[in-house]
């Protein structure tokens, strides 16, 4: 009985690592962007990807560069694939023990990452050109139509996908890359996608559509490490870290190899250390083989959070260097959202001379200002007991006024006590150990047990 009681009041502890996580991969998000998206330097001589640089690039600026080769472009993006997926897994969960079919939470699921797509494009067409949230609608909704797939499936999936974009960077191909006249054309220039015509907001709204359209091309590149994040989810790998150390250190240990072997000389190469023409195909495995750092940083967060974890399950406080991460991560999408709020007026107040004639240190520190702004408004919600306003909104979209609510089985009880009870029947099994949505009249298959999906 006690053990059950110990299991129960477990059940109720939020995990640490993905809030964490998220508030971590939203820095790391501003950080890329900043010199690739919000002030790309075109037509510099070295180091485009990095902020640039003409000439002999000072230490401070060689130092940067090997830091986001390593940590930053092609860092927040995965972790946040990963973290999308063990969101979907953790939601499936839920609703398998609310009683839901798997018809019902496909349909639910579908409808949550539909209005995540809209959402998405409301960002894109109005703010920022490179949102991420139509593409994470569009991977949500395929996910919804794999809710039933065994971990073995799933693998297969994500390791096709994998290997066709590797082999794709592998193989030599002719690109139609900016040529001279379109990098003088925007020398000196900065894209600023907020609409001020009709015009330009068709124009930002066809973008939305390619967007959508490219859907295959992003589900190849990021359907692995959202997978990953899946089975991690439904498995409840992030709430069981002690089950599952083995599987998460070696993932953190390929991480590592990838930010050493590929990140390192990417970044040696941009300052030329190591040859510059080395650059570009470095550039091109790091976008593809650096997507296998996402469930490494992930799994890295959690390993190193397991004690806090452990003592925040015992009835601790989190420790309060902690909790601003947690309110970020809390409400992540209003915080990538506002970091576009932030930017835009940035790039319509100060002129474009003045951004562009920022250093590689100087744009980091921007980034870092930006992250910095929204923490402190998710700190401000938090105390306030508030949501993210962007997290409301979808939530409502997604499940109305009421909420999520029990489904009730056709004897006109509530399926959720039956599968607590049986949840935790046997308290050494973890709640995603047990059967989830066994085939049944409908010829349903059944959800993957939990096997360790290392």
């Amino acid at each position: 009985m006690e053990q059950s009681s110990r299991t129960r009041t477990a059940a109720t502890v939020r995990y640490l690592a993905p809030d964490v996580a998220r508030g971590m991969a939203l820095l790391g998000i501003i950080l890329a962007n900043v010199p690739s998206a919000w002030l790309p330097h075109y037509g510099v001589e070295h180091a485009e990807h990095f902020g640039g640089y003409t000439g002999e690039p000072t230490l401070a600026e060689e130092l940067l560069i090997i830091f986001q080769a390593m940590f930053v472009h092609v860092r927040g993006l995965p972790m946040f694939s990963t973290l999308l997926g063990v969101g979907i897994g953790m939601i499936a969960v839920s609703l398998h023990k609310r009683g839901y079919t798997p018809k019902a939470a496909r349909r639910l699921m579908i409808r949550r990452y539909g209005w995540l797509l809209a959402l998405g494009a409301v960002h894109m067409a109005l703010l920022f050109g490179g949102d991420i949230m139509v593409t994470y609608g569009c991977l949500g909704i395929i996910v919804a139509f794999l809710l039933t797939r065994s971990d073995k499936v799933l693998w297969w999936i994500a390791g096709t996908c994998f290997a066709i974009m590797a082999v794709g960077t592998a193989t030599p191909v002719i690109t139609m890359g900016p040529g001279e006249d379109f990098l003088m054309e925007k020398a000196g220039t900065l894209p600023i996608d907020a609409p001020t015509t009709f015009s330009e907001l068709a124009d930002n709204l066809m973008v939305v559509l390619i967007s959508v359209a490219a859907t295959p091309f992003f589900a190849l590149l990021l359907l692995p490490p959202v997978l990953m994040g899946f089975m991690w989810g439904r498995a409840g790998v992030l709430g069981n870290v002690a089950h599952y150390r083995r599987m998460l250190t070696r993932w953190v240990l390929v991480a590592a190899a990838v930010i050493l072997l590929i990140g390192l000389p990417w970044g040696l190469s941009a300052i030329g250390v190591l040859p510059e023409a080395w650059e570009p195909s470095l550039h091109s495995a790091n976008v593809v083989i650096g997507l296998l750092t996402g469930p490494g940083i992930v799994a890295a967060v959690a390993l190193a959070l397991e004690p806090v974890q452990r003592s925040v399950a015992a009835g601790a406080a989190t420790p309060w260097w902690l909790r601003p991460f947690v309110a970020l991560g809390k409400r992540s999408m209003s915080g990538y959202v506002g970091q576009s709020l932030i930017m835009v007026p940035i790039l319509l107040t100060v002129p474009a001379s003045t951004l562009l004639a920022l250093s590689i240190p100087q744009q980091m520190w921007l980034g870092v200002l930006v992250w910095g702004l929204t923490l402190v408004a998710a700190c401000l919600l938090e105390l306030a007991g508030q949501p993210g306003p962007f997290e409301r909104l979808h939530r409502r979209l997604s499940y109305g006024k009421q909420g999520l609510k029990p489904q009730i089985s056709s004897t006109g009880t509530s399926e959720l006590s039956r599968a607590d009870a049986s949840t935790n029947a046997n308290p050494s099994i973890p709640t995603s150990e047990a059967t989830m949505w066994e085939p049944g009249a409908a010829g349903e298959n059944a959800w993957a047990r939990g096997v360790s999906p290392a």
